[in-house]
């Protein structure tokens, strides 16, 4: 289970496209500037956070295709 900052983390780069700098100052607000990019660029690489992010990551693209495919159908 992932600490609550490092969750935190996560789930902001998954709503805002990825940008680390930004994420990391969402979940720790006192990073500012470079130490913010570096604690995002580490945080990234996390293999905990990223195999968290990958997960969510697939079950929102799940969603997405079977979405996708509801529309499809409903055309036809």
């Amino acid at each position: 289970m992932l600490p609550p900052k490092y969750k935190a983390f996560a789930d902001e780069y998954l709503k805002n496209g990825g940008n680390s700098t930004q994420e990391c100052k969402k979940a720790y607000p006192g990073k500012l500037g470079a130490t913010a990019t570096a604690k995002g660029c580490l945080l990234a690489k996390n293999p905990e956070v990223r195999a968290y992010i990958e997960a969510k990551y697939a079950a929102i693209q799940e969603k997405s295709d079977l979405r996708l495919a509801e529309i499809m159908q409903e055309r036809e």
